[in-house]
């Protein structure tokens, strides 16, 4: 919801209405029913599953690791970790609404099979309710070879990490009867099919990642100063391909940025990233440190996706289209100085650190107008700086205590440019959703089979668009955690049964992070490139759950 919307009532997105299908027209064939239409009225009610059983998002994991390691000689150890890991699961909010009609445009010009087979006399614009996910399929075959030799004071390792990646992202529908039963939650089977047999898709993507780094390290200690430095260079090479697909992320309603018809591209990052380390024992319990370090981040697979642009449907074809990649998007690259110092004695625990980071080409996500879709674009040059400050004691009693401070300043140094003929004012401005405050502390009890900790963790104002015309007001989460060990009990050790409540006071506020799917915008006016009022997801209310463990 948008902030004003969320001023004026902090629980808009809970509804006491269930959400239901659109009735349709009557049916006379048998099993057209579980498609949300009625058999025999178009007044026949309909009971369906609560709004969260829409969004349930299932997903398993498998992953194998092996280590094979030989010890050549007493200075010379070779290692081989190789590993594979599998995902699949969907995501996002399934309920959608597909339309019934192969004569409305939205219909991708293909008609879905299981709408338009009947006798109705639906209109064009007849749309009813499906299950429809985002589905990703993942496959990630790699292996890391490391080769350490020990000296007397110095320790070398030289090593290759390569991966190669096959992402299947998909996005297909499957039925909802009219009493709230999905027909598959994993969107495996009872899929929806085009009148051509081939599965409705809302996007269909394939992308290859073949990445590797080589490494090397070297640490030197003399006395109490230890030096480490090293260098990597990482390369990824992206290949996407992009299969014609019904809407959305495809958009294959004739307009820009689609993908209503095949196309592959490739992209490649690369980049030497060298590093430099050293601490010095200052005392007993005293250490003081410096680092400078590069990294580089590559922009997401969508970037080379939405682009169609043009074309209109021809017997269900989209034909007079063009390809526009988009190569302006570069890796985001950047510079990090720390320094400070750690503290370590038998009751206290400390460290302050100052940091600066330098970006180039910082990567940011916004609306894109010109393919009606969110994606990835480069702000320009941008520094962070700031401190952390963390402090904590060893137990006494059963008693311990923790805070930490941070402090981030992060600026942009250029105006962005929206469009050729328009540039906003962004010099100067904080980088949106980076808080220029953040408070934690905890208080944490454990004596005996008795356990209990209470954190605290402030968050504060946050801009949200490039211009810094809106943002978000800073906010407080408590957090409390209660338990019980207790005795071994056969093959089960330490069997613990906790409380957990989560958001204890039921605190009200908004997020805008990308990583959970909302965006920021360059500015809140509609008639600049990439406007428009942000939305913003509202923070998880109270939650308290009861869980019992136990290691064997």
């Amino acid at each position: 919801m948008t902030k004003q919307e969320f001023a004026t009532n902090p629980s808009l997105d809970f509804s006491n209405v269930i959400p239901q299908h659109n009735v349709g027209p009557a049916k006379t064939e048998s099993g057209l029913a579980n498609f949300g239409y009625s058999s025999a009225s178009s007044t026949t009610a309909r009971t369906v599953l609560p709004y969260y059983a829409y969004s349930v998002n299932p997903f398993e994991n498998m992953l194998i690791t092996s280590r094979l390691q030989s010890r050549i000689n007493s200075q010379l150890t070779l290692s081989a970790e190789p590993y594979f890991w599998y995902g699949y699961g969907t995501g996002g909010t399934e309920q959608n609404n597909l339309p019934t009609t192969s004569g409305n445009p939205a219909a991708f010009g293909n008609g879905i099979a299981n709408f338009t087979t009947n006798t109705g006399t639906g209109s064009a614009t007849t749309a009813n309710g499906v299950y429809r996910g985002s589905v990703t399929e993942t496959h990630r075959p790699g292996v890391t070879f490391k080769a350490n030799y020990e000296l007397e004071d110095q320790k070398i390792m030289a090593g290759l990490w390569a991966e190669d990646a096959r992402h299947k992202q998909t996005a297909p529908a499957t039925t909802v009867s009219n009493t709230g039963v999905i027909g598959d939650p994993w969107l495996r089977n009872n899929l929806l099919s085009y009148n051509n047999g081939a599965t409705y898709e809302n996007r269909n993507w394939l992308t290859r990642n073949a990445a590797y780094s080589a490494f090397l390290q070297d640490t030197y200690t003399q006395g109490a100063l230890t030096v480490v430095g090293g260098v990597r260079y990482t390369a990824l090479t992206r290949r996407f391909n992009n299969y014609a697909s019904g809407s959305g992320s495809g958009n294959a309603s004739a307009t820009s940025g689609g993908g209503g018809a095949d196309y592959a591209l490739e992209a490649t990052y690369a980049k030497a990233l060298p590093s430099l380390g050293m601490t010095y024992k200052l005392s007993e319990t005293t250490q003081g440190f410096a680092n400078v370090t590069q990294n580089m981040r590559a922009p997401g697979n969508y970037v080379l996706a939405y682009s169609v642009y043009g074309g209109s449907y021809v017997n269900g074809a989209l034909t007079g289209y063009t390809i526009k990649p988009n190569t302006v998007v570069k890796a985001e690259t950047s510079t990090t100085y720390e320094g400070g110092f750690r503290y370590a004695d038998d009751q206290v625990k400390g460290s302050l650190a100052v940091f600066q980071v330098n970006f180039q080409n910082r990567l940011a996500q916004g609306y894109d107008p010109m393919t009606n879709n969110y994606n990835d674009f480069n702000v320009g040059a941008s520094r962070m700086r700031g401190f952390e400050l963390q402090a904590g004691t060893t137990p006494q009693h059963g008693w311990s205590a923790f805070g930490s401070a941070t402090y981030t300043q992060s600026l942009i140094q250029n105006n962005f440019p929206a469009t050729v003929s328009t540039t906003l004012p962004t010099a100067g401005n904080q980088f949106p959703d980076t808080p220029l405050w953040m408070y934690g502390a905890s208080v944490q009890y454990a004596q005996g089979p008795f356990l209990a900790t209470l954190n605290a963790k402030y968050t504060g104002k946050r801009y949200a668009t490039l211009v810094n015309d809106e943002s978000l007001d800073g906010y407080t989460v408590f957090d409390f955690n209660a338990g019980y060990r207790f005795e071994n009990a056969g093959f089960l050790k330490n069997p613990t049964i906790r409380l957990n409540v989560s958001n204890l006071f039921n605190a009200k506020y908004l997020i805008a992070n990308a990583g959970s799917g909302s965006s920021v915008t360059t500015t809140i006016d509609p008639t600049k490139a990439g406007g428009g009022v942000p939305t913003y997801y509202v923070g998880a209310p109270r939650f308290t759950s009861m869980s019992l463990s136990a290691d064997f």
